[in-house]
């Protein structure tokens, strides 16, 4: 697991209950979740991990704090301020530790995710799309014309959004309460935010009206149109070979043409149908549908679109993400003593341009 500078320094060079933490994230959201969220050990059970990080988790609060938990003083560090300042900071170093991993997992093919400290910008360089122009010698020339390709470059600036929740504090810090269970809640949250503002950013890049429209492509579902629109794409960004992008529900129009001989075969022990894995030689990447939130119950990504993008080349959208600035309340100034906390997540992802991408809108 990459744990990120400011995490390094924020955990003053230990970061052993973020590595642990991550670990025992990306496990509880692969056994309880049936969620991705990276690589963890599959060798230790999760009830034992959660032992181990609950006692990390208030071995790192101890840390910064700088009050030691005993016994005796259990009630009166739980009030603490300092324990309590503590305990958020943790919380938001823990989120800024498993947060990352899902854009890098679910956005990788298309995002050029980055990650900065709080109120920091990013200066991107963009290179060049275009090649140079190679002329017929006359074998008597000194040069030919002369060329240069200059890059160009864009400033992405974290835009604050904005949670606050409330946990009963004393649960938590009694170790009653999950810790994943209630960064999952934040984390899951800004995931669905974020998942909107990415694919809003794909889809205006590719609607403006001076993008080529060889790269846009509408109609009812063609096997043969979508292959050549893939071959421009690939023919375009220096033979990189792009991957086909899309919801399931989109991808379940990716299939073989029967007249080419395209047959599906389903067991009968084990009866599963699913989105073909490539498509003439072009890979088949799923996008989690995610909600919109709205009061129609709307989901967020298009299900007629299908998105060609050349992995290997420099990506169409950049992101970046800020660490968190947190505030809370004193539990007792709510009536059913618990406590509010405010987070402030800055993130920003804007289409590029940096290659070339296609998108197949399918009409019937």
């Amino acid at each position: 697991m990459a744990i990120s500078n400011e995490i390094i320094q924020f955990a003053n060079g230990n970061t052993d209950f973020y590595e642990a933490f991550a670990d025992y994230y990306n496990h509880k959201a692969a056994e309880e979740w049936n969620s991705k969220m990276g690589a963890y050990d599959h060798n230790v059970s999760l009830s034992v991990k959660s032992g181990k990080v609950r006692d990390a988790f208030f071995a790192e609060v101890e840390r910064l704090s700088g009050c030691k938990m005993t016994a005796e003083n259990k009630d009166a560090w739980m009030a603490n301020p300092m324990t309590k300042w503590a305990t958020f900071a943790v919380i938001n170093a823990a989120v800024n530790v498993v947060l990352p991993g899902y854009v890098q997992a679910t956005f990788a093919p298309f995002v050029d995710f980055r990650t900065v400290g709080y109120a920091d910008v990013v200066n991107l360089k963009i290179p060049p799309k275009t090649l140079y122009t190679v002329s017929k010698g006359a074998r008597g020339e000194r040069t030919s014309f002369r060329q240069k390709k200059y890059a160009g470059n864009i400033v992405l600036s974290p835009i604050e959004h904005i949670i606050t929740t409330y946990v009963d504090m004393a649960r938590v810090l009694a170790g009653k309460d999950d810790l994943a269970e209630a960064v999952r809640a934040i984390v899951v949250s800004i995931e669905i935010d974020m998942n909107k503002e990415v694919m809003a950013a794909l889809t205006t890049g590719l609607g403006a009206a001076t993008y080529p429209t060889q790269f846009i492509k509408s109609g009812a579902f063609d096997g043969k149109e979508l292959v050549k629109l893939a071959q421009r794409v690939q023919a375009y960004n220096m033979m990189a070979k792009p991957v086909i992008m899309g919801t399931a529900a989109a991808l379940m129009n990716v299939l073989p043409d029967s007249t080419l001989g395209g047959r599906i075969v389903i067991d009968g022990r084990e009866p599963v149908v699913s989105y073909v894995k490539d498509f003439y030689g072009f890979p088949v990447y799923e996008l989690p549908q995610a909600p919109t939130g709205s009061a129609d119950f709307g989901l967020a990504l298009d299900d007629t679109k299908l998105y060609v993008i050349s992995a290997a080349v420099n990506k169409p959208v950049a992101g970046v993400m800020s660490t968190a600035l947190t505030n809370s309340n004193d539990f007792y100034e709510n009536a059913d003593i618990s406590q509010n906390f405010t987070m402030r997540k800055g993130y920003s992802f804007e289409f590029v341009g940096a290659s070339y991408a296609g998108v197949y809108t399918i009409t019937e």
